[in-house]
């Protein structure tokens, strides 16, 4: 069984939010339909990718899914299967991504240190629930990574519509 423990719970949990957070900001301005343009992943799929990876964290720690069992399994399989009439609205996306943190947060928090060491399954392999959720986390931080890209794309695509450049809403 793999042991390891980088972070406390808490601190994973603060971890979490600073992904929301990069998220929201990276992609406050992105529509529904920009969400869908394969550039060269849609957004939407990351975003709902994210979700289903949060929602493995959530069951581990005893709290109910974000997305419902049909949305999981499609935002779980390939890209190329999510078209726009199957999509989860982007902003609702969002929603839940902001909305499920305080659920996550709380179900890392109060998590005992029996609890952070206990075994389990991820297919053949036996971790300690610190390490799946370590691994969750590092799976959540790639793919928020790649929605800053994936906005830029989006903004380059758009000819001439740059609402999407964050820096230009500072000045």
């Amino acid at each position: 069984m793999t042991r390891i423990t980088l972070l406390t719970p808490t601190q994973l949990a603060e971890a979490f939010a600073l992904n929301v957070y990069t998220i929201v900001t990276h992609t406050v301005r992105v529509t529904h339909a920009e969400s869908l343009r394969p550039t060269p992943l849609p957004l939407n799929w990351i975003i709902g990718h994210i979700l289903v990876n949060r929602d493995r964290a959530l069951a581990l720690l005893g709290e109910a899914p974000r997305l419902r069992e049909a949305e999981r399994a499609r935002y779980a399989a390939d890209p190329a299967t999510l078209k726009a009439d199957n999509a989860v609205r982007f902003d609702h996306q969002l929603r839940l991504l902001e909305h499920g943190q305080p659920d996550l947060a709380s179900g890392l928090i109060r998590l005992s240190a029996k609890d952070w060491t206990r075994e389990v399954s991820v297919g053949e392999h036996k971790l300690t629930l610190a390490a799946r959720l370590f691994g969750l986390y590092t799976h959540d931080t790639y793919h928020t990574g790649q929605t800053e890209i994936l906005r830029q794309q989006i903004e380059t695509t758009l000819t001439g519509n740059s609402h999407l450049d964050l820096r230009r809403q500072s000045s």
